[in-house]
Formats: structure tokens, sequence, C-alpha cells
């Protein structure tokens, strides 16, 4: 409209309207459509992310307000105003680069599962079916070997699962070092015990448990046969037979002692089991029959 032109009476007192959408009534920006910025906080008011327009400061770095802090704290010529992130090309990868499993999770391989685990080897001491005194003390030792996929943790245990409780053990923490026992190792694992008063054949049934108290290998078993015509006074003048030695031992002209805190160590595979500790038959060492055959005379 140039100056001086008439004014068509029917717009004289009519006011600019803005049209309206097709929906009917005006849109509204919502709270929701601001821009918000990744990874950007306001360092007046904390807000994260930072929404609406991001007041970038020129003299500090790394400092950013936002709008209602930056029109309380900030000036224009210290800020940049940035109304939308930036995204810089190649700054997201199209595609994450896949990460190799390990052979242990790939397609159709089960992970291996850590087991606690004990084999046993052999009878050391008090061989099965072995006759005593009654109330006599012994100490009943088993070699046993690692056969698991794991170290013996330090503090591992031997306990009493069932059967005759030969005294009033139990439990026997092992002496294991704080590094742990290595797999395929072989232990000697020794508990003192104690015949009952009374006559007859008495089986007590340990096994091995973590310091959790978690149980784990083969169960052994220490089996003997009391007899009150074992006299320990006839023995030790017989020549002190040690029931806690071998038959082949006792047998030599030099008696050695065993070493119940012995430890064993041996890498590879664990050997084959004897059979003392597997059978349930009562063995009778050699040198005991022959000793009461001479005590019986």
């Amino acid at each position: 409209m140039q100056d001086g032109a008439p004014v068509n009476p029917v717009y004289a007192n009519t006011s600019v309207v803005t049209p309206t959408p097709r929906s009917g009534y005006a849109r509204r920006k919502s709270f929701t459509h601001l821009s918000y910025h990744t990874g950007v906080y306001c360092d007046g008011c904390g807000m994260h992310p930072l929404m609406g327009p991001r007041y970038k400061s020129k003299v500090k770095e790394n400092y950013d307000l936002c709008s209602i802090c930056f029109s309380t704290m900030g000036n224009a010529v210290d800020y940049i105003r940035i109304d939308h992130t930036i995204r810089s090309r190649g700054f997201y990868p199209r595609c994450k680069t896949p990460m190799l499993p390990s052979r242990a999770f790939r397609c159709g391989v089960k992970p291996s599962k850590v087991k606690l685990e004990s084999q046993f080897i052999q009878d050391v001491s008090i061989m099965d079916g072995t006759l005593m005194a009654p109330g006599t003390r012994f100490t009943k030792i088993w070699r046993m070997c690692n056969n698991g996929n794991v170290e013996w943790p330090s503090g591992t245990q031997l306990v009493w699962i069932g059967g005759d409780q030969l005294g009033d053990k139990g439990s026997v923490l092992l002496d294991i070092p704080s590094e742990g026992f290595p797999i395929g190792g072989e232990f000697d694992v020794a508990v003192d015990l104690t015949a009952p008063s009374r006559p007859g054949r008495y089986t007590s049934s340990w096994k091995m448990a973590a310091p959790s108290g978690h149980k784990f290998g083969q169960r052994v078993w220490v089996l003997i046969q009391v007899d009150h015509r074992f006299d320990p006074i006839v023995d030790s003048f017989h020549g002190g037979l040690n029931l806690n030695l071998l038959p082949e031992i006792n047998r030599q002209e030099e008696q050695e002692i065993v070493d119940v805190n012995a430890i064993f160590y041996k890498r590879g595979p664990c050997a084959m089991p004897s059979s003392s500790n597997v059978t349930p038959e009562i063995i009778k060492p050699l040198q005991m029959m022959a000793f009461l055959s001479v005590a019986r005379q």
C-alpha cells in the first residue's frame, strides 16, 4: 500500500489474521519439541541434557548455558548460540565394528563350567579292615588328586559325611597354600581318629569341602575292626607295630614314620586309584595276621 492511497472501507478496521491449520486449532509447540543437545549440560543450573538453545562460551573452555541461565548470566559477545545439535559426519559410525567372541563363547560351544573335583588315589595308612584295640588313636591318610579344572582354594577342609564318627572331629582344615593347590597335583589328606571302646566293625566316610561348605569330589572312608583281644601291651612287646605305616614299610628293618603333613605336587593326569578304598571287602594286612597268630600262642 502506498502513502496517500485510498483505504478500502471494508478492510479499514480489519486486523491481520493468522491462518489456522487445517486441523481446526492453532499449533502449539510443546516442551518436547525443543531440541536437545546430547552429552551437554548447563553449567549454570545443571540441566542434562541441555534443551532448547545452547549458548557456548567463547572465553571459557567447555562451558555452556541454557537460555534461562544465559538471560541472567551471559552476554551476546562472549557466547555463541546453537539451536540444534551439531553432528559431524563420521562421528557416529554407520555400523559398529563387530567384536569377535572368545573361543569359549562362540556359536555352538558352551563355556566350560568351573568345577572342584578330587579323586582317590590310594590309602597311605590304615588299610581297610585293619584290626586294632579299643580306644586306639590312629591317623588315617588318603592320597587324593585334584582332577578338576580349578585349583583347590586355601581353606579347603575334609569333612565327616556319615557312618561312624571316630572321635570328636567333624572336619579338618587342610594345609593348602594361599595360592591354592594345582590341577593334577596329589595331596595327602590326614585326619586323627580314635577307635571305639566296643568291639565291632566301624566305617567312617569323609569328603572334601570348599571354604563355602560346598562338598566335592569322591567319597573316601576308613574301615577298621575293633577287637579287645588285640592288646596294645602285647603289641609293644613284639616290636611296636605302627598302624600308621604301610605293610611294606613295616617289613623294613629300619622303620620310617609317615609325614602326615607331606604335600605331593605332581603335574599331569591323576594316577590310577588303588583298590584298597574302592572295594567294600575287608582287607586284613599280612603283618597284622602274623602278629595275632603269635599273640594267641
